[in-house]
């Protein structure tokens, strides 16, 4: 896969100015798992892979704080620290819940074996640098500590990215649902990736389907991803157009099944 083909899914700049300058493209895309079947909270699963007593903790890539508040609630950490490369993203946490600051994974601003676990949860597709980051993780770590890493599995959103393809006329290499972050780090590349920092890497999958009876949920979720896939689409065709193609194949499907129905496929990594 060509660089420039995934450029702005780690490019840090518009990740931090446009794709994720705040929580708002975050929330649209995370209201469609209310359609997942079976119903299970992701979040709460992934931390599940955890013990009961985290230690002084880390999240890496904590955006608005959603791994951290639950974290806090449940009490089981002592001491919670969150990075994020979007200091808008850091202005929706909240600042009682955790000690946080601008950071980038390639480089993480804390001393040698400082944490007792690290997070890193659908995130590490977008790093410049994966192999650094996880290096990273390592070095901050303390020697019995444990790293959690969230990511999807390749069949992800599948029939979404069928749906995208079909509403760009000439669908090419390129293309917006030719080429997806997650590509860079699954399921099934994370383990190799992993491994070579951690001498234990235990994979855990959730396999669901979203059952989403209206359109409208599953075109804000492709709305949310303007910014990582406007600049892929073939010369002269425009991100309203498709969208609104897109729009017409979801609504005609739901007409014609009852539903839009993908496979929906995540997972952790817990690692030590």
């Amino acid at each position: 896969m060509e660089r420039q083909e995934l450029d702005s899914f780690y490019d840090q700049t518009r990740l931090r100015s446009e794709a994720y300058a705040d929580s708002k493209n975050l929330v649209a895309r995370a209201d469609i798992y209310r359609f997942a079947v079976p119903d299970i909270a992701f979040p709460s699963w992934a931390l599940s892979h955890l013990s009961n007593n985290l230690g002084v903790s880390l999240d890496v890539g904590c955006g608005p704080g959603f791994y951290l508040r639950k974290i806090y609630e449940a009490g089981s950490s002592n001491q919670l620290f969150g990075v994020d490369l979007s200091d808008g993203m850091l202005r929706e946490v909240q600042s009682r819940i955790a000690s946080l600051c601008v950071a980038d994974a390639q480089s993480l601003p804390f001393g040698d074996k400082s944490f007792d676990t690290v997070l890193c949860m659908h995130v590490l597709y977008h790093v410049p640098d994966i192999a650094l980051a996880v290096a990273e993780f390592r070095r901050v770590l303390k020697p019995d500590g444990y790293l959690l890493v969230a990511t999807n599995g390749p069949r992800h959103q599948q029939r979404l990215r069928e749906v995208l393809n079909e509403a760009v006329p000439d669908t090419t290499a390129t293309s917006p649902a030719k080429v997806w972050p997650e590509h860079r780090f699954d399921l099934d590349k994370g383990q190799g990736i992993l491994g070579t920092h951690f001498h234990s890497v235990e994979r855990f999958d959730l396999a669901r389907e979203l059952i989403v009876p209206e359109a409208e949920p599953v075109v804000r979720y492709l709305a949310s991803t303007r910014s990582l896939g406007e600049e892929r689409l073939p010369e002269g065709v425009t991100w309203d157009e498709v969208q609104q193609t897109f729009r017409g194949i979801v609504e005609r499907e739901i007409e014609e099944k009852g539903a839009f129905r993908t496979p929906i496929h995540a997972g952790v990594f817990v690692c030590k």
